[in-house]
């Protein structure tokens, strides 16, 4: 496994984990202020 390739799997886990807590943070932000 080439280096470029690692800095892309890291690249893409982090982008992964930053949408994943978008989404979490807004899913739960309408279900407690809008019920």
């Amino acid at each position: 496994m080439g280096r470029e390739q690692l800095l892309d799997v890291l690249a893409m886990l982090c982008v992964g984990i930053g949408v994943g807590t978008t989404w979490f943070l807004v899913y739960t932000f309408r279900t407690v202020i809008l019920p």
